[in-house]
């Protein structure tokens, strides 16, 4: 029998070994650029949900430009989403080289995970969300521009999710904008934080359009949507669609 039982202690020290996060740090040895070049990663291989991703410093990007999910990601480099990218945190995370999310999306997971993002930061994609308890810091931007022709959502759902906004000053509205929905819902303790926006201002666009504007709705008992140095909110357009909604 004690060569069963040995056999049996080694599987599972392996099965062990598999469930633990690899770490993968960026070696730009291949184009030095793209996410998904196995090339630019130590092993020759991209991380995966399970691993633990450092970026060191550089003068180029990082580019994303498919679905990328990471367990975690410390980055001093700039992270680049594009066309056809998103961009997932399942444990706490932190970016301190910027963010330029230039289409798709930034999603948070998990009741522990914080992620903190400084650095020059851009917001023109389509959705930021935190889920499950996340809390997301986007430190680096102070006036924000929405961008032309895309409806954006910024959504912080289930309970104790937070999306913080430290610096922002001014939301601006623009000619060819869609939508900019700001949503806190399906459990209490939800919460989106603007600490120093003053102004929110949607202009008057002359496309006689009904399909603009900027909705803040805080829509569970208990989800808060905080803004309170806010004393400016006009929708100039033609067509006013946007609205303040609480539950």
């Amino acid at each position: 029998m004690k060569p069963l039982f040995f056999a049996c202690t080694f599987l599972l020290t392996i099965c062990i070994n598999i469930s633990h996060a690899d770490s993968v740090s960026w070696t730009g040895l291949g184009d030095g650029v793209t996410w998904n070049d196995a090339a630019n990663w130590s092993g020759n291989s991209v991380p995966g949900s399970d691993d633990d991703v450092s970026i060191n410093s550089g003068a180029s990007p990082v580019a994303i430009a498919s679905n990328v999910t990471v367990n975690s990601l410390i980055s001093s480099r700039l992270i680049e989403i594009t066309t056809g990218g998103s961009l997932r945190f399942n444990s706490s995370s932190s970016l301190t080289g910027g963010l330029q999310q230039d289409a798709g999306s930034l999603i948070a997971v998990g009741s522990s995970t914080v992620v903190d993002i400084s650095g020059t930061t851009t917001l023109n994609g389509n959705k930021i969300e935190t889920l499950a308890g996340a809390i997301l810091n986007l430190n680096g931007i102070v006036n924000y521009t929405m961008p032309e022709n895309i409806s954006v959502e910024w959504r912080s759902l289930e309970t104790n999710s937070q999306i913080n906004f430290p610096n922002l000053e001014t939301i601006t509205g623009s000619a060819s904008q869609k939508y900019l929905t700001i949503v806190t819902e399906r459990n209490t303790g939800s919460s989106i934080s603007f600490p120093k926006l003053t102004t929110i201002t949607m202009p008057a666009d002359g496309n006689d359009r009904h399909d603009s504007g900027i909705l803040i709705r805080a829509l569970s008992t208990g989800s808060v949507i905080s803004a309170p140095l806010l004393d400016t909110f006009e929708d100039n357009d033609t067509h006013p669609n946007s609205s303040l909604t609480a539950a």
